[in-house]
């Protein structure tokens, strides 16, 4: 006995070709085999339009109607921001649910060599969502600054340096939210005990060796200069430190370090130790750990001054008299001389 007649087979057979076609469609690639850009940045508060024209206009879809099918079928509405890696020949149902889950690629912000906060908020608006403005608005807050007890000078004793990762949709208030959280982590009850024992508070210790690392590139000899300017403040002497100077000329001029003329010295300036006594107001730039860590831990001799070894190699020489730094200051000048340089 027939189960099936002639008719209704082929009306199987199309139906079941109909669905095939569909289901082929429905699943088919739709994100080009090839892209000019393989990051996709969805903007705070878009909608699923406003996504899906992004997607067209930066070369993500293939066929937008095929989009608009899954978008519907799973309804797709909430729109997450981010930073997304898109991968080529996605279907429009694997690539929505990828979207949909909010699996960003983080950012890196690397976060050294500062000489001043300001410069945080432009590497941060460059590589995040918000600009730069936003940043540097946040940054001169007052209300801000006296919420989270900082002055504006001593802002950039929150930094520590690293590389960090962030969502790029992170708010300005996100990311020092996060920075005050890793500098909680480095402040460590060990270090704090370290700092207590030199008598000063983290920040404190933080604008010294802000001067350390900009006094010497040579990391052996980092904890000997910090003991030196530690002797300096012991004794109430000035720590007549030449970045603080640099510092103070880049803050009334403008641009970077340059060589230091005798009439600089002299500069009335809040950050001139030559003239003031005790620490700057804040940190003359953002140091290494190596300096933080060289500054907690200095060693422990009589030496007053240093001056820079008559050769290239960045080091110092110390002394714990005046008279005996007088002599390496000439030696040092005899060999600039010879070298053409003064």
């Amino acid at each position: 006995m027939r189960l099936f007649s002639k008719s209704s087979l082929i009306t199987f057979t199309a139906i079941a070709a109909i669905a095939a076609g569909v289901y082929m469609w429905l699943f088919r690639a739709n994100v080009p085999s090839t892209l000019k850009n393989e990051f996709l940045y969805v903007a705070s508060g878009s909608d699923v339009s406003q996504l899906r024209q992004n997607l067209i206009d930066n070369g993500f879809l293939n066929d937008p109607t095929n989009f608009d099918t899954w978008a519907s079928l799973i309804n797709y509405s909430r729109v997450r921001p981010g930073k997304y890696k898109i991968q080529p020949g996605w279907s429009s149902h694997k690539l929505i649910k990828f979207l949909k889950n909010g699996e960003q690629t983080p950012v890196n912000l690397v976060v050294n060599g500062l000489t001043r906060v300001e410069l945080l908020a432009g590497k941060a608006g460059k590589q995040l969502e918000s600009d730069s403005l936003a940043f540097v608005q946040l940054l001169n807050d007052t209300s801000y600054l006296d919420s989270i007890g900082y002055t504006r000078e001593r802002l950039l004793c929150l930094l520590i340096p690293n590389t960090y990762q962030f969502h790029w949709n992170t708010t300005p208030r996100q990311l020092m939210q996060r920075m005050m959280k890793e500098h909680k982590k480095f402040w460590n009850k060990d270090r704090i005990a370290r700092a207590q024992t030199l008598n000063l508070t983290p920040d404190e210790v933080y604008i010294l060796a802000s001067i350390v690392d900009g006094e010497t590139n040579v990391v052996a000899e980092m904890p000997t200069v910090a003991g030196t300017y530690l002797n300096r403040l012991r004794i109430n002497k000035p720590l007549e430190a030449d970045p603080t100077v640099q510092y103070a000329l880049m803050d009334i001029h403008g641009g970077g370090w340059r060589r230091l003329l005798y009439e600089d010295y002299n500069i009335n300036h809040p950050y001139n130790t030559y003239i003031r006594k005790g620490l700057p107001p804040g940190p003359v730039g953002m140091p290494s750990v190596k300096a933080i860590d060289a500054t907690l831990n200095p060693d422990q001799h009589d030496y007053i001054f240093f001056v820079a070894q008559p050769n290239n190699s960045g080091a110092h020489a110390f002394s714990r008299t005046f008279q005996e730094h007088l002599i390496k200051v000439e030696q040092f000048r005899k060999w600039m001389r010879e070298q053409g340089k003064s």
